[in-house]
């Protein structure tokens, strides 16, 4: 079901003027700051002027090809939401590296063999589930907020004092451009309606061209030269992809890391368009991580850096209601039509740095509020509370103590290039250290006359949290078993002991109740409320009802002396 919040949903049609205007803003925020991962590596590279030109036009086609596969809807290629993609912060520190020890062409080779990387993990996506958990996929949304949010407040704050020679005097116009930049999309997203609401971040950013004009942080000659430039054709890159074993395990990190980011990315498209959604469905996941690892292959191919869904778009689709995937192919042919516009292209290129940081800053709160979202939507026992704790904690340390990791040697250097590469493989690690001695099946007995119902209860909740099961379901196991402690004198043989057995596969939680006495009747239909009232038997009647209704699945079933009841419920 479509939330409130949402106007146009994944399979909406929404009028064409609209559709334009939010892919124009997609593609405005998009280039905007992807771009800049690229022109870092081109800068590396020692890339010419003329190079530079053609990189930046090809990445725009990788960008617009990118966004168009993610909003597919085959059997094993695209997820079918409205994914944007951008230049991945995972892949940057190790295609610095390539940049420098081979130029772009071996950037070229090892971005395509991320790609290869990420698609080969997506093949076993769902048998790798329970390494990469929900809570896992929504650490890594939520540290990507993080990163986004602390780049953000260093474009706005931090490096313009440092240009300024940190004279505070000198750094005033652009400190002034990002801080008012970022309090005009606020303000429109906080008391703005219908449209200025909508284009919140559109506005900021025509806002944030003027006023950097204005203050003189922006110079216009830098797009107004190629103004009149005729449309012109991006050319491939002439030199063929080089390959180098020294790269690719920091490469094949980046992929994994780009992985997570796409599975928390669409665990959040999912949870934004279904306000009935209460677990990841791996079918879309697993089309959306083909099309990413593609996605980033063809980026290699056209001789650019690694992509990925971006967080930050999709936290402004749910922002101005708009995530009908039909955007997704107008913002990829958008960004292909800006592949040959050389204006265009230049003026996403000039843009400010203080408007990157205000929208990197906007964006990022969201992003970090729905990675909290999907984390606390799971029960936490103490260990996946420390794989949480303990990996954030670690995360942030790479950009407090940079001269700490950056004097260690140079075997460790890739693992510990960035604070949300650390933060993920930290996760990782101990998720996999944690799963051992957890048991995915186990049996105490029931005694009712000696035990309370309270004590089952919290067995429920102990096991549930150390599978890090769903909050929601695991009440329901509790409420039905509640259910069924009410007549547990009327059903169950008096003296006897009951066993109650719990196990989780990751899809389901099952229950198993075996006691000794009458079957407990099953029911999808809701008894005569006035034979409820006038016969105490058909209580037990209502409890079967309400038990069934409860589990996704209830049975019955004799063995022997032993009566059973079987509940599972979906997870």
């Amino acid at each position: 079901m479509k939330p409130a919040n949402i106007s146009y949903g994944v399979d909406d049609r929404p009028p064409a003027f609209l559709v334009i205007l939010t892919a124009i803003q997609h593609t405005a925020f998009g280039a905007g700051m992807g771009i800049v991962f690229p022109l870092l590596v081109l800068q590396a590279a020692g890339a010419t002027q003329e190079a530079t030109g053609r990189a930046v036009a090809l990445s725009m086609v990788a960008l617009g090809v990118a966004t168009m596969l993610q909003a597919l809807r085959r059997p094993y290629l695209g997820s079918g939401f409205l994914a944007p993609a951008v230049f991945a912060a995972a892949y940057l520190p190790a295609s610095l590296d390539a940049a420098r020890m081979g130029g772009m062409a071996l950037v070229a080779g090892m971005t395509i063999f991320a790609g290869a990387v990420e698609i080969a993990l997506g093949c076993f996506i769902t048998r790798l589930r329970p390494f990469l958990p929900t809570e896992i996929a929504g650490f890594a949304v939520l540290m990507i907020g993080i990163v986004n949010g602390m780049l953000g407040f260093n474009l706005m704050i931090i490096h313009p004092l440092q240009a300024a020679g940190g004279q505070w005097h000198a750094a005033y116009p652009a400190l002034a451009l990002g801080l008012a930049s970022v309090a005009l999309m606020v303000a429109l997203n906080v008391w703005g309606h219908g449209k200025f609401k909508a284009y919140s971040v559109l506005i900021g950013i025509v806002f944030g061209y003027a006023a950097g004009a204005a203050l003189g942080v922006l110079a216009p000659e830098r797009f107004l030269a190629t103004i009149a430039q005729p449309p012109q054709i991006p050319v491939p890159p002439e030199s063929l992809p080089a390959f180098l074993p020294a790269l690719a395990v920091p490469f094949a990190v980046g992929a994994l890391a780009s992985l997570l980011r796409a599975v928390g990315d669409l665990t959040i498209c999912q949870k934004i368009n279904d306000s009935n959604w209460t677990r990841p469905h791996f079918r879309s996941i697993r089309g959306g991580v083909f099309a990413d690892g593609l996605g980033t292959l063809i980026a290699g191919a056209l001789g650019t850096v690694g992509l990925s869904t971006f967080s930050g778009s999709i936290a402004l689709s749910a922002v101005t209601g708009v995530t009908a995937r039909i955007v997704g192919f107008v913002i990829g042919a958008t960004f292909i039509v800006m592949a040959i516009i050389p204006s265009i292209r230049d003026l996403l290129a000039a843009m400010p740095e203080p408007l990157m940081g205000a929208i990197l800053l906007f964006s990022g709160t969201f992003v970090f509020i729905n990675g909290m979202q999907v984390v606390m939507s799971r029960l936490l026992d103490s260990r996946k509370v420390f794989v949480i704790g303990v990996s954030l904690v670690v995360g942030l340390s790479h950009d407090v103590y940079t001269s700490f990791y950056e004097s260690l040697p140079g075997a460790v250097a890739p693992l510990v290039s960035s604070s949300l590469i650390m933060a993920l493989i930290c996760a990782l690690v101990l998720n996999a250290i944690f799963r051992l001695g957890i048991k995915r099946k186990v049996s105490f007995a029931y005694d009712p006359k000696a035990q309370s119902v309270d004590d089952v209860i919290r067995s429920f909740e102990e096991q549930g949290g150390a599978w890090g099961a769903r909050r929601d379901v695991v009440q329901r196991v509790e409420a039905a078993f509640v259910e069924f402690s009410e007549h547990v004198g009327d059903i169950v043989a008096p003296g006897t002991t009951m066993t109650v057995t719990m196990s989780f596969d990751e899809t389901s939680i099952v229950i198993e109740i075996a006691y000794e006495g009458q079957i407990l009747h099953l029911s999808r239909h809701a008894p005569d409320a006035e034979k409820v009232l006038e016969d105490e038997d058909a209580l037990a009647d209502l409890s079967g009802f309400l038990i069934a209704r409860l589990a996704d699945n209830a049975r019955t079933a004799t063995r022997g002396r032993l009566q059973i009841l079987r509940l599972d419920f979906h997870h």
